[in-house]
């Protein structure tokens, strides 16, 4: 029987081969996201709050204002890109797709690569990589010219926090 609580590895080396994720379930990685998002954050000097309850797919809010949710994935698909899962929980036993109306970024970790991606709603919106009314999009946090690869520039974008108007 494992003595440890969670196995999880308390402390990884950076390097490319010890960067790849540990194999876990969804919410765990899902979690850990949160937390390490947090962490990006407050390293930066944003304020940020977490929701006691998370029913509406608001996972941060960052400034006192600037709605967030956190999304991690290690599922890549042809062309090294990788698939988001946009559903948030369950209607009458169906997934409810897209994000919510009031979410105002989209804050992706792509732990393989040790990438984030730090998408104001508006600039989502604006891309052919994504759909309202999707269960999933695909983004390629090193390459742009492709509808995956079209929100490339928001790799390690925190600074977008500094600007309100991107989420008027």
């Amino acid at each position: 029987m494992n003595d440890r609580l969670f196995d999880i590895p308390a402390h990884v080396e950076d390097s490319p081969s010890a960067r790849r994720v540990p194999k876990t379930n969804p919410s765990t990685l899902g979690a850990i996201a949160e937390q390490e998002a947090i962490l990006q954050l407050v390293k930066r000097g944003y304020p940020v709050a977490v929701p006691v309850v998370d029913d509406e797919g608001v996972d941060l809010i960052v400034n006192y204002r600037i709605t967030v949710q956190v999304k991690s994935t290690n599922r890549t698909e042809k062309g090294g890109r990788y698939r988001v899962g946009l559903w948030s929980g369950r209607n009458d036993g169906k997934r409810v797709s897209g994000l919510r109306d009031h979410v105002d970024c989209l804050v992706v970790r792509a732990p393989v690569e040790d990438a984030w991606l730090v998408i104001p709603r508006a600039a989502l919106e604006a891309t052919n990589a994504y759909r309202v009314d999707a269960l999933s999009f695909h983004v390629h946090p090193n390459t742009s010219g492709t509808p995956a690869g079209a929100l490339a520039s928001y790799r390690d974008r925190w600074d977008v926090f500094d600007f309100p108007d991107n989420f008027a």
